[in-house]
């Protein structure tokens, strides 16, 4: 198995970050200042996945205790399909668990089947759509969500 690393990441890790935004999501608003607000915020957490020190993915959230919203998730598309995201993911849930985080949030374009699939692997379910969320195409977001309960609101 092939070493990784997770970290906390850092301003000097933006130009990086951007170069797998920009490959993952070729339409993306956002920027260095995007990336650089939510590193430096006291509610923002923003994680990458080393590979040999190559920066291969990050998440992005906001964690408004008991909750936490994922804003930015993306893995290199070289590195797909690997099982990175999911070693991501489950670094980043064991950290919100111990912050007594109770539910993640999260929005995902309607043909991202293959997000999609590795948050449902994570129980999150769908909870509803918001159409035309994304503004550069008029792609309607699912809205995803995950109950460290177990349970979805009625």
């Amino acid at each position: 198995m092939t070493s990784t690393r997770v970290r906390a990441l850092i301003e000097s890790d933006v130009p990086d970050i951007l170069k797998i935004e920009y490959s993952v999501f070729p339409h993306s608003t956002w920027t260095s200042n995007s990336f650089q607000t939510c590193i430096r915020s006291k509610s923002g957490y923003a994680y990458g996945i080393f590979l040999k020190r190559k920066l291969i993915g990050y998440i992005v959230l906001h964690v408004i205790i008991p909750e936490a919203h994922i804003v930015n998730f993306a893995v290199d598309m070289e590195y797909q399909s690997q099982g990175f995201g999911q070693e991501l993911l489950s670094y980043i849930f064991k950290k919100l668990k111990k912050l007594k985080i109770k539910s993640i949030f999260l929005e995902v374009r309607v043909s991202n089947a293959k997000a999609i699939s590795l948050y449902k692997k994570f129980n999150f379910k769908p909870i509803m759509i918001r159409n035309k969320y994304y503004k550069n195409n008029n792609e309607d977001g699912v809205v995803m969500a995950l109950f460290f309960n177990g349970l979805l609101p009625k």
